[in-house]
This record gives structure tokens, sequence and C-alpha cells, in this order.
């Protein structure tokens, strides 16, 4: 009887942690591209098909996030990256 709870009872678990597991390493390689983000942005030079690809980047890497931790307070912070992606875009197509 207690191997069948434990079998039961692993097969969500381990599904969840396959989960988190993937949406960690969306996490991890999103700040393995804000870092290069942030080091062009200082440098003041020009960048635009590198800033464009970059944030094309984190657009991919947050639809990732989303997509492996579906839920809803991951998706607003999602929403809420994506938006602020979409923003700095604009911001960098004006000023080329």
């Amino acid at each position: 009887m207690l191997d069948s709870l434990i079998q039961w009872l692993s097969t969500p678990l381990l599904f969840v942690a396959g989960l988190v597991v993937r949406a960690l390493v969306a996490i991890l390689i999103l700040a393995v591209i804000v870092i290069p983000l942030a080091g062009l942005i200082a440098a003041r030079e020009p960048m635009g098909k590198k800033l464009d690809f970059l944030l094309q980047e984190i657009q991919r890497e947050l639809n990732t996030v989303s997509s492996k931790a579906p839920e809803l307070a991951v998706v607003r912070l999602v929403l809420a990256g994506k938006e602020t992606v979409e923003k700095i875009r604009e911001q960098a197509q004006n000023v080329e």
C-alpha cells in the first residue's frame, strides 16, 4: 500500500519538478542575455542590430518561461517583461 501511495505521489511531483527545472533554465538563459545587453548599453556606441538581436532573444526566453511555468503570477510577470522589451525596442528604433 505504501508503494502504491509513493508511486501515485511521485508522478505529479516529477512532472512539476521537470517544469520547474525547465523554467529555471530559461530564467538563467535570460540572465545570460541581459548581461551583454547592459554592457552594450553602457558602451554608448552604435548598437542597432546587436540590441535588436538581444531584445529578440529576451522575448524568446520570456515565451519559454511562460510556457514552462504556466502559473498566473508567472504569466503576469512575463507579460510585463514583454511589454517592457517592446517599449525598449520602440525607443531604440526612434533613436537610430
